[in-house]
């Protein structure tokens, strides 16, 4: 059959280009179309038309180097060459718009795959030790008639280096009042982490959490060791398969953070070996192939993940927490046959919990079974069984169903059902639940729309109704959201104790300013209506200044998110301002680098140490804002993903027009100790306007700037925006008309430049 369809397809290209000479095929008249291919515009091209057969003959320029298969032959005339194409694009010609319009073919297309292990372009790095200092405070001050005061801070040092990271630090806090005595505590901490490879750790820790080296988060009481293992330093997602019409820019986000942007040529994709760290599960696909923009988001159920069989994951930790026994063990196996299979164990004193859980995910499919069981030595053992169900229907319906089952009550088990459509730009959801225990059916649904232009709104309505009480609850909203991300919503809903209504808007109606307003009202005791109003102002990326206020309570906060995190809020009652407080908090961290002191959010055992030689250039890690370089350029990235390779990208979208960047993006490979050194000097440039002038006082008008093999015009006033070079770089100065020219000298420090004599 497919050698049948193969001589069929090459005795139709023979006949078609056997029919015409090249001679005929040049003869043929011009006309001057507007071409598009899916929806694309490949502007407007010259066509040879012989009507009588609808033969269009095309210039080649129209036609992308992924579409080779598209021709059948191909002319060269003396205006250019010409390609005829296969008949099964579908030409449609329409005279009167002078149009001509193709559909793209996916079986002529090419299978094209990306591998995110393989295809990973690691920059190369210098690993060095990572020594430094972290410290952190926070306060705060109450004025009700009874003054309060409350403090708490933390100091310590921290070293990483091939196998070994350990921290040695203190944390103390104070209260006090006008009615109690002042408290004040302190206490030490440590943590000893020792990487025995890529796939053990080995962790001690004394008053501090076992599995992390950051310290912000008050003191917590725990005394123990814990062993991390696991197979691979990595973890993949099942493959993803696209079909592309069109050539298109892709981004890859995984669990809302961007692992890798590219262009991928038409046909069918295949995403392999997408990376995720831990349990997460969401892959969202963002394809632009200049028609429109879509996303296909890739959601597995929150226990669905699939390993490669013996692939596993495993924590375990004992000591103790609060001065109780603690043990805690988690791990994940991949079996096979996409089967994983995870249980997880905690014992807290006399209290224990556990789960084990076996998950399926093939192309269609996906199922779970999980074991619930929890108790204590004062309390029977309570267990639960729960299975959950989902089917892919078919590229627009999606269907799941669940149960919970108590095991020692089974008639009181939990039904669900939830089913999910989409078509064209239409997307629906709907789900019910019914709670056999509580006598209790809850239905609800939501229904989608999204414009061309982007924008989307979307309606829902849920409610319950409890047989056993007789109550009723009802709810319904719809959203709007603009292209922007703003949006406009209307809720309303109605309960046995009463009804209520609320509206919200989140405009933008300034670039750096966001506006949220919301007003409710409310039966519930009796009538009320409470507005509220939030302001927030953001200059840059590091400073943000924020308001609320509403009928009962007023606040306002300023955010500092620099090369250290500080934070100064106050707040009040409206109807008591005597129960004003204010608070402010200060947190950052010291690192020795090549001798040089480095200012940092948090003291982490892995770092990346950016020199740019650029000050103030924004950067993200994975797509996350992640640091400003420093006025010497550079910037250290301590707050980093437990991701072994990381995506360091510069945020071009918010730099001046005179910085240039050449490329935008690394991807590196991050030590398990220590700090990564990326060096991107060189990479990051910034133009200047200079002023040159023949004479005191003659500007060179229109004249042109020589830089080696660069060229710089300058304007009506001889002023020029001239990339960075190094001082005292020669350069020559030359008239618009080429009859007059002189050699001057950059210097950095200088603005206006005369010829040299």
């Amino acid at each position: 059959m497919l050698g049948n369809l193969a001589l069929a397809q090459s005795a139709t290209t023979s006949i078609l280009s056997s029919t015409l000479t090249s001679e005929a095929i040049c003869a043929l008249d011009d006309q001057l179309l507007s071409i598009s291919v899916g929806g694309q515009s490949r502007g407007d091209a010259v066509v040879k038309v012989k009507m009588s057969g609808e033969r269009f003959f095309i210039e080649s320029r129209i036609i992308q180097p992924s579409e080779a298969k598209y021709v059948l032959s191909r002319t060269e005339c003396e205006e250019g060459v010409f390609l005829e194409l296969d008949p099964r694009l579908n030409p449609k010609f329409d005279p009167l718009k002078q149009a001509l319009q193709l559909q793209p073919v996916l079986e002529l297309l090419a299978n094209n795959t990306v591998d995110f292990r393989r295809d990973q372009q690691i920059v190369p790095t210098v690993t060095q030790p990572s020594i430094g200092l972290d410290f952190g405070i926070q306060a705060s001050e109450g004025f009700s008639k009874t003054f309060s005061t409350t403090a708490q801070g933390y100091v310590g040092a921290g070293y990483a280096s091939g196998a070994l990271a350990t921290y040695v630090g203190g944390f103390a806090s104070f209260s006090s009042d006008d009615t109690s005595v002042s408290q004040f505590s302190a206490a030490p901490r440590a943590t000893l982490r020792y990487s025995v490879n890529s796939r053990l750790e080995l962790t001690a820790a004394y008053n501090a959490p076992p599995d992390q080296l950051r310290f912000r988060n008050g003191l917590q009481h725990f005394q123990g060791v814990r062993i991390d293992a696991r197979s691979d330093a990595q973890l993949f997602f099942p493959e993803i398969d696209l079909q592309l019409p069109l050539d298109a820019d892709i981004q890859v986000n995984v669990n809302g953070r961007e692992l890798r942007a590219f262009r991928a040529s038409a046909g069918t994709l295949k995403l392999i070996n997408i990376p995720f760290q831990g349990f997460g599960a969401s892959v969202d696909v963002i394809i632009n192939d200049g028609t429109d923009a879509r996303v296909n988001n890739y959601t597995y159920f929150a226990d669905a993940r699939t390993l490669r069989p013996g692939a596993y994951v495993v924590g375990v930790q004992a000591g103790l927490l609060n001065g109780q026994r603690s043990l805690n063990a988690q791990g994940i196996v991949g079996l096979g046959h996409s089967v994983t299979m995870s249980s997880s164990a905690n014992l807290l004193d006399n209290n224990y919990d556990a789960a084990a859980a076996l998950d399926y995910i093939d192309d269609f499919n996906t199922a779970n079974a999980r074991v619930n069981i929890r108790g204590s030595s004062q309390k029977p053992l309570d267990a639960s069984l729960n299975l959950r169900y989902g089917r892919v229907v078919n590229e627009h319906f999606n269907v799941s169903v669940a149960a919970t089952i108590p095991v020692a009550q089974p008639e009181n088990l939990n039904l669900q059902a939830n089913a999910s459509y989409q078509l064209n730009r239409w997307s629906y959801t709907s789900g019910g639940r019914y709670e056999f225990g509580q006598q209790t059916l809850s239905l609800n649904g939501t229904a989608k729309y999204t414009f061309v232009s982007g924008q989307t709104i979307d309606y829902g309505a849920s409610g319950s109704y409890d047989f056993r009480n007789k109550a009723l609850n009802l709810n319904a909203n719809a959203n709007y959201t603009f292209v922007s991300g703003q949006t406009i919503s209307f809720g309303v809903g109605k309960s046995p104790q009463g009804w209520q209504t609320s509206l919200s808007t989140n405009l933008t109606p300034l670039p750096k300013l966001k506006v949220g307003a919301y007003v409710a009202a409310t039966s519930l005791p009796t009538l009320q209506v409470i507005p509220a109003l939030n302001l927030s102002y953001q200059p840059n990326s590091q400073n943000t200044l924020s308001a609320r206020v509403n009928t009962n309570a007023a606040s306002a906060s300023y955010v500092y998110d620099g090369r250290v995190r500080a934070s100064l809020s106050a707040s009040s009652s409206l109807t008591n301002l005597s129960s004003a407080s204010v608070s402010g908090s200060l947190a950052g961290a010291l690192s020795l680098n090549n001798e040089h002191l480095t200012l940092s959010q948090e003291l982490g055992s892995r770092s990346i140490l950016v020199k740019t030689g650029v000050a103030g250039i924004p950067l993200q890690i994975n797509g996350v804002q992640a640091g400003v370089t420093d006025s010497q350029g550079n910037v250290l990235l301590s707050r980093l993903p437990s991701d072994e390779y990381v995506t360091v990208r510069v945020d071009v979208d918010t730099l001046p027009f005179n910085i240039n960047v050449q490329n935008d993006r690394a991807t590196l490979r991050i030590p398990s100790n220590g700090t990564a050194v990326l060096d991107w000097r060189g990479n990051i440039t910034v133009s200047r306007y200079i002023q040159f002038f023949w004479k005191p006082g003659e500007p060179a008008t229109y004249g042109t700037l020589r830089v080696g093999d660069l060229a710089y015009p300058l304007d009506d006033e001889g002023n020029g925006l001239i990339g960075s070079v190094p001082d005292g770089t020669p350069a020559t100065l030359k008239s618009d008309d080429g009859n007059r020219s002189c050699p001057v000298i950059l210097r950095n420090a200088q603005d206006k430049i005369t010829c040299q004599p």
